[in-house]
């Protein structure tokens, strides 16, 4: 999965644990960015070009929603590693 910092998700450094709670962070993020994306259609109040703002607003929307359902995917995926690894501990 593509990250901006790579050692965030490195399983030499970090437990499953560490990385599921570094994913959970990750989406929070991206859905904070997400409804951020649509202020600048504020900017139409002063310039009144309302399309090419909301245009470009749901364009920006788009692609960080395509991290947060990255992160929502994965996590399951990542919460049964932790099950495996707690079963071949016990």
């Amino acid at each position: 999965m593509p990250t901006f910092v790579p050692e965030m998700l490195d399983l030499k450094v970090h437990t499953w644990e560490e990385i599921a709670g570094a994913m959970c962070q990750s989406e929070v993020v991206h859905s904070i960015i997400v409804v951020l994306c649509f202020v600048p259609v504020l900017a139409t109040l002063i310039w009144g070009t309302f399309w090419v703002f909301f245009i470009t607003s749901v364009l920006a929307a788009g692609v960080e929603s395509m991290f947060v359902i990255m992160q929502r995917y994965n996590r399951p995926r990542v919460i049964r590693m932790i099950e495996k690894e707690r079963k071949g501990k016990a």
